[in-house]
């Protein structure tokens, strides 16, 4: 035991078990300077309605034990309130049987939680080959990439050795190593998966149906669509004849906001029938975008010129 004069209630604790605290009202006082050593309890401090902390020997520097509030409690107005450091081990951990084993808050707009050095890391527990890593949120689940704004970062699904086989840019290009595909039920048949056409180029389509009236037919372009596309590049349009007589429809005229069919029988005679037609035309801000090599993948936002 060390030797110094108590002060009431204080009492020095011995190497094997807690000392009983004296009776009477509890003082102020500090323990700088002092050590125990040993294998028990080195200090206790208890209050019964708030907080304590222990501080034993040969397991952990500071163990809190508390029924009613916090069992450690850190605070500083201007540095850190509780840390947490270790050579070989955990820096920290948290447990609960029923409840969080560590919760995280701070105010106003400032980061609940942050990820120290050049690479942060959360992980499931290492050695268990089995755990899940599980995020749950009551509400949206946000992903900010780069925070200073300077770089055009991705979000990255990675295999075993590294590769990327998904990412997501700060554009909202999405690029996959895999077929990219959605999964619809079926009646009979369970649930199947339908695949995306792939394209070497940034394509979007419409679909629709038009009348010949005299032989001839002008379709004008859905709006909202034609703002999503540039109708003043080269485009496609596909028709099909729905006629019980054989008859011959062409496009004679492509405009920006509208395109012209004809179509004459075999007789040579103005056609009276329906059709159906396909519209294809490049994605507005892509359109010289073609088969970019996939380190690319982080870049496609925006106008692509130069890339053909």
């Amino acid at each position: 035991e060390s030797d110094f004069t108590p002060l009431a209630p204080r009492q020095p604790v011995s190497s094997s078990a807690p000392a009983s605290p004296a009776a009477g009202p509890a003082c102020p006082h500090d323990h700088w300077g002092e050590e125990w050593s040993g294998s028990g309890i080195g200090l206790k401090l208890v209050n019964p309605g708030g907080n304590q902390v222990w501080l034993p020997g040969g397991l952990a520097a500071v163990f809190g034990d508390s029924q009613i509030l916090g069992g450690v409690w850190g605070r500083s107005q201007s540095n850190i309130g509780v840390l947490g450091e270790s050579n070989n081990y955990r820096g920290v951990v948290g447990k609960s049987t029923t409840s969080y084993g560590g919760f995280f808050e701070s105010g106003n707009d400032h980061l609940d939680l942050a990820l120290g050095g050049a690479v942060g890391r959360i992980n499931s527990d290492p050695g268990d080959e089995n755990s899940v890593l599980y995020l749950s949120s009551n509400a949206d689940v946000i992903i900010k990439l780069d925070n200073d704004g300077g770089e055009n970062n991705r979000l990255r699904v990675v295999n075993s050795g590294g590769g990327d086989v998904f990412t997501v840019d700060e554009s909202g290009n999405l690029a996959a190593a895999g077929s990219k595909s959605a999964v619809v039920e079926t009646a009979n048949h369970g649930s199947r998966l339908l695949y995306a056409v792939e394209s070497p180029e940034v394509w979007f389509e419409d679909f629709g149906a038009a009348a010949l009236v005299a032989g001839e037919a002008t379709v004008a372009f859905d709006p909202v669509f034609g703002e999503t596309v540039n109708l003043k590049e080269d485009y496609h349009v596909f028709v099909t004849p729905l006629c019980d007589d054989p008859v011959l429809l062409s496009v004679t005229s492509k405009q920006a906001a509208a395109f012209t069919v004809r179509g004459v029988t075999l007789d040579g005679q103005p056609a009276e029938c329906s059709f159906d037609y396909r519209i294809v035309a490049r994605r507005r801000g892509y359109e010289s975008v073609r088969l970019a090599p996939a380190s690319d993948a982080a870049g496609l936002g925006g106008n692509q010129e130069g890339r053909r």
